[in-house]
């Protein structure tokens, strides 16, 4: 018997050129729902209170020349080798610490082009001035141009570390150019934090009312996070928004089995997925064993990136089904299951990727894309417990 396993493929902003700009896809044409409406029934009050803000928010800023040295055959297709200068500002967040597990600050702003735009439009025909996310930690920088991308390691070749700040070089060697030849890309400059008077809250703070939309809170506080996603791992935690407008904590479904999805509304395997869950989950049930659905949902995709509008995530809910929170993804998703969910499948990253998980939060298995083995692949895990 052959099984037939389907994955949608997706496009996403290419951040391993440390000094080049992307351009991000075109938006995809607003879906249609059937059956959304302006409010889901299924929610109750919500009641979860503000968190004051207790923490001081730093104002971060970089500026730095970037120097281009083309190779021979670049140079015979017109490049000249030059350099420009950016500055960018920006200001702290806290609320998406999967961007850079490893950064102890994290900041958005933007960067400024003020000297050299001819020298920039060599390597990109964006506008020069764009969003950028940077982050530091103890002994390395991190970098962005996508928003809710992953800050990537600047691969840093000096640094000195100063009162409020730091400066260093880093620098992007063979870089391979689409007209053809390799790019040298060097940056060195300077990067300066202080506290504003901006107040963050804390991120982490535990939860004290019930979700709206009825989910349990049984996170037993005792759960670490793996660094790797294998089997046996700990799913790490994520704190994202659902259909009722809650703020969900991932670990607060400790107790039962998950089937964590990474989904797009615009692919047919991650829609067929949905919508068989109600079959599994009764069948489940009628064993006495919870399973529940966490679907992460991005915007498209061509930017699964980006976080979907609320009547996305309330219009996936209307037509496919209320199997669990549908959370509004903000780029955990991807940096959860980047590298590692190919790692544990043996396949390119596709839409849906998801994973089954155990009541103690553990990783049992994964895979790329749905098809008509998926579901008995998770029954047969389960029922082996």
């Amino acid at each position: 018997m052959v099984s037939l396993l389907i994955a949608c493929t997706s496009t996403a902003p290419d951040s391993s050129v440390v000094g080049g700009d992307t351009t991000d896809p075109p938006r995809d044409s607003e879906v249609s729902w059937d059956s959304a409406e302006d409010e889901t029934p299924e929610c109750g009050e919500l009641t979860e209170p503000e968190v004051e803000p207790t923490i001081p928010a730093l104002t971060m800023a970089s500026t730095f020349t970037w120097t281009l040295e083309f190779d021979e055959t670049a140079e015979e297709s017109g490049l000249f080798d030059c350099d420009y200068t950016r500055s960018w500002e920006g200001l702290e967040f806290n609320d998406r610490p999967w961007s850079c597990p490893d950064c102890e600050h994290m900041a958005a702003g933007t960067a400024t082009m003020w000297e050299g735009a001819d020298c920039f439009a060599q390597i990109s025909s964006a506008d020069p001035d764009r969003p950028e996310w940077w982050g530091f930690g103890e002994d390395a920088f991190y970098r962005t141009s996508g928003e809710n991308y992953p800050l990537r390691e600047l691969p840093v070749t000096e640094s000195e570390r100063f009162d409020g700040g730091a400066s260093f070089s880093f620098q992007n060697v063979d870089v391979e150019l689409s007209g053809g030849g390799l790019l040298t890309l060097t940056a060195t400059g300077t990067m300066t934090w202080a506290e504003s008077e901006t107040l963050l809250p804390e991120f982490w703070t535990e939860r004290q009312t019930d979700y709206a939309g009825g989910w349990p809170r049984d996170d037993p506080g005792t759960l670490v996070a793996s660094e790797v996603l294998e089997v046996g791992s700990t799913f790490p935690n994520a704190r994202l928004s659902d259909q009722c407008g809650d703020t969900v904590d991932l670990w607060d479904f400790h107790g039962r089995w998950l089937v964590i999805d990474h989904s797009a509304f615009n692919c047919g395997p991650c829609v067929e997925m949905a919508q068989d869950f109600t079959a599994l989950q009764e069948e489940m049930a009628a064993e006495d064993v919870e399973v529940q659905m966490v679907t992460l949902l991005g915007s498209s995709l061509s930017e699964w990136y980006l976080t979907p509008e609320t009547e996305d995530v309330a219009g996936w809910v209307a037509d496919y089904g209320w199997h669990g929170p549908v959370l509004a993804d903000r780029g955990f998703a991807y940096a959860t299951f980047e590298t590692d969910i190919e790692e544990l499948t043996g396949e390119s990253y596709g839409f849906p990727a998801w994973v089954l998980v155990d009541p103690e939060m553990k990783v049992v298995l994964g895979r790329i894309g749905y098809g008509e083995t998926s579901y008995e692949a998770v029954k047969e895990a389960i029922r082996a417990r």
